[in-house]
């Protein structure tokens, strides 16, 4: 049974194969041919559109031509001129005969009232002058097409062309009106259609048809408004697209052309089933041809399987032995086709099977020593990582106790520190004290040489009290909040040579500002204390028969940078980096009396706003101390006006 079961299953593959591919093949050549029926018959409904576009727009300019050319005709002219509606008649009877695009004619007094029309009709004498080709012909002066309405006249829908009739001076003496004929305006289009069951459209201003290929007689006027094909072509587009018929609800594959001169659209389709008819019948071939390859296939695959049934069915017990474990199963060939090649091949790869099973034996043994050590391995690396992990998290303790410990100790310090300004502060201000009262009630006694001993105890008592406000200003820099704000330099700059006037005054100083940015982004105390400190430091460093300090502001990058320049005894740049250190001097305290703090307070506060400090200096020629501080988030830095240069001596 299984070499049948073998053969029904080859017979079945190959009918199937067959069949798919034909199938596959059928389907792609019906969705290409229909998907190129498609772009043909869209192509062609647009070349329909646009032919029977420009024919309807020359269609009706040639009636509207002919109304036009009426009323400049001597008799019809005279006739309306003297009211002589029964003659008017005639004259309109005979333009009728000749002009068949017209149903009938009519002619309308000034006041609306209809006076003359052909043939004749129960309106005439009644008042028209609401309906809207009367008052747009008032209104404009011009001729003017109306939209599809029904006639009080005939009771068919018709197209109203109407022109005004004038005298010489444009007074009105009455408006010609010409309904045209649908029915001929359908016969028309029916004429230019481009092939069969192809249908043509035409609608008005209000998507009503007025006229179509296919219908002549359109009897009751019918909308198309509301569909999306129409409002596109009343929007004034072209393009293609389906949609359904008016009449039938109908898929057609269309095109769309306005008459943009009038206000109308065309719109030309094929039935979806006509258009798809030959895509249709070549499916059905297709499928007919699809069938008789897969029975022929089914034929032949049944007569391939029963001659391969026998060799394969002895591989297969081959095979079957081979996985049982039996590596010394063999097939001996028959034949010399591919059967045999294949029994050869068989044959040799279960040689090879062989010789690799025992190789296989072999290297497992030797993998499996390997990886009980590779596992004594991995357990020494993880008992070093667990080890290290313990060793980490150690660490962090300690890192932790440690910050906790500095945190304790720094407050600690700051106590003791506010303790020890507090502590030696008053016996400071006692010494000074005590040797004021001295040098008062102990004046006519003192020698020059006490006056100088007690001169020198005052001093150092208020360079001792100097230094500790200044350690603690250092202190408190830490512990004080940032507090940016948009600070305007000149008045700070002016309240900081306020404070150091005497000093000024006293070394015959002038204080000259250059300020080309007048706001910062800063700390406002903080700044200040910077500033009072370049200043300060300029006026002690100045020559003593006197100088000129200039105080400036620049923008620079995302900076702005303040400046203090002095022309005093200035100093070696190799020292530059020492002056910024806490208790740092340069010359001895008797020289130059100062606490080696103020410099330090400077950096401290440019850090803190994220700038720096530095100087530029030579021996003798003048120092020159620059701050910058980052721009605000703006990123602005408003100048000062022209006026803002100034001295202050």
């Amino acid at each position: 049974m299984r070499p049948r079961r073998l053969a029904t299953k080859l017979c079945l593959a190959m009918g199937l194969l067959v069949t798919a591919s034909v199938g596959a093949m059928s389907l792609l050549a019906v969705t290409v041919g229909r998907t190129s029926v498609r772009e043909e018959v869209l192509s062609a409904s647009l070349t329909a559109a646009t032919l029977a576009a420009r024919a309807m727009e020359q269609y009706v300019a040639g009636a509207a031509a002919i109304m036009q050319e009426a009323p400049g005709r001597p008799k019809l002219s005279q006739e309306i001129r003297n009211e002589n509606w029964g003659e008017a008649s005639r004259v309109l009877d005979h333009l009728l005969r000749h002009f068949v695009q017209f149903d009938y004619v009519f002619l309308q007094d000034p006041h609306g009232v209809i006076r003359a029309q052909v043939p004749a009709a129960s309106t005439v004498g009644q008042d028209f002058s609401s309906r809207d080709f009367f008052r747009e012909a008032v209104r404009t002066r011009r001729l003017h097409i109306s939209g599809l309405h029904a006639s009080t006249a005939t009771g068919r829908p018709v197209v109203a062309v109407a022109v005004p009739v004038t005298d010489g001076t444009n007074g009105l003496r009455g408006v010609l009106v010409g309904a045209l004929s649908l029915e001929r305006m359908s016969a028309f289009l029916s004429g230019i259609r481009p092939e069969n069951h192809s249908r043509v459209y035409v609608v008005d201003g209000a998507g009503a048809v007025i006229a179509h290929s296919g219908n002549p007689d359109l009897g009751q006027p019918s909308a198309m408004g509301s569909r999306p094909i129409i409002e596109a072509v009343l929007a004034g587009r072209s393009g293609t697209m389906e949609f359904p018929a008016p009449e039938t609800g109908e898929p057609l594959l269309g095109a769309y052309v306005p008459i943009a001169r009038f206000g109308w659209g065309v719109v030309a389709g094929k039935p979806v089933a006509a258009a798809y008819a030959p895509a249709d019948r070549l499916a059905r071939w297709l499928i007919a041809i699809g069938l008789g390859c897969a029975l022929v296939a089914l034929l032949l695959g049944w007569g391939l399987a029963r001659g391969l049934a026998g060799p394969l069915l002895r591989l297969t017990e081959a095979t079957e032995k081979l996985a049982a474990g039996d590596l010394s199963a063999r097939v001996t060939p028959r034949s010399r086709d591919e059967l045999a090649a294949l029994a050869t091949a068989f044959n040799s790869m279960a040689e090879r099977l062989q010789r690799s099973y025992h190789e296989l034996v072999e290297k497992t043994r030797e993998a499996e020593a390997a990886n009980h050590g590779l596992v004594r391995e991995i357990h020494e690396r993880t008992r070093a990582e667990q080890e290290i992990q313990r060793l980490h998290d150690e660490l962090e303790q300690r890192v932790v106790e440690r910050t906790t410990q500095l945190e304790v100790a720094n407050r600690e310090l700051e106590a003791f520190a506010y303790t020890i300004a507090h502590d030696l502060k008053a016996p400071l201000r006692a010494l000074e004290g005590f040797a004021r009262a001295l040098e008062g009630d102990y004046a006519d006694r003192l020698d020059v040489t006490g006056e100088r001993h007690l001169a020198m105890i005052r001093a150092s008592a208020l360079r001792m009290n100097q230094l500790i406000d200044d350690l603690l200003r250092y202190a408190r820099l830490e512990r004080r909040d940032m507090n940016l704000a948009r600070v305007t330099l000149r008045p700070l700059l002016e309240r900081v040579c306020e404070e150091l006037e005497e000093p000024i005054r006293r070394g015959r100083l002038s204080v000259r500002m250059e300020l080309g940015v007048d706001e910062v982004q800063a700390e406002r105390e903080g700044l200040r204390e910077a500033l009072v400190n370049l200043v300060g430091n300029a006026v002690k460093f100045s020559r003593p028969e006197g100088g000129t300090i200039t105080i400036g502001s620049r923008a620079a990058d995302d900076s702005v940078i303040l400046s203090v320049a002095d022309t005093g005894i200035g100093f070696d740049m190799k020292y530059h980096d020492r002056i910024f250190g806490i208790f740092e001097r340069l010359h001895r305290p008797g020289d130059y009396p100062g606490t080696g703090v103020g410099l330090a307070i400077v950096r401290k506060i440019a850090d803190r706003h994220g700038g720096r400090v530095w100087a530029d200096s030579a021996p003798g020629k003048g120092s020159a101390f620059h701050l910058a501080l980052p721009m605000g988030d703006d990123g602005a830095a408003p100048t000062a006006d022209a006026q803002g240069a100034g001295d202050r001596t």
